[in-house]
This record gives C-alpha cells, structure tokens and sequence, in this order.
C-alpha cells in the first residue's frame, strides 16, 4: 500500500530482485507516530532514564557514560 519496489538486478520476474522503497507518506507517518509515543511518554512518566536512543540531548557519550558509572 505505502510501498513500490525496485529492481535491484538480475531477472525482473524474480521477486528476490527487488527492494521496497517507501513512499512519500511513510516518512512523516513515522514522524508523527514517533512525536505521539514521546508525548504519552512524557505526560504518564514512563521514561525510561536509561534509555539513549532516539532521546533528545542522550548520545553515545551519554550511555557510554552511565554504563561506565554503573560498573564503578
């Protein structure tokens, strides 16, 4: 429905040589369903503290830096 694919190479008939492309919609699709999980997130305090994925102002460094003050 929300995807077309391309053929990568080899024989078009065969399904194996082709890989999804998403559509125009999907992008900000997953942008407002990201935006809608953080916010029930945030107003039911739900947040996970440890979590650095996908968090605002949480990086690599920052886990990287929890993980380091846990073990210590």
């Amino acid at each position: 429905m929300f995807q077309r694919d391309l053929h990568k190479k080899g024989d078009r008939q065969d399904i194996q040589n082709y890989r999804p492309i998403l559509s125009a919609f999907s992008k900000p699709l997953e942008k407002l369903m990201y935006n809608t999980l953080l916010l029930f997130l945030k107003r039911h305090n739900i947040q996970i503290s440890e979590k650095h994925g996908f968090i605002k102002s949480k990086f690599t460094e920052t886990a990287s830096h929890s993980f380091l003050e846990s073990v210590q």
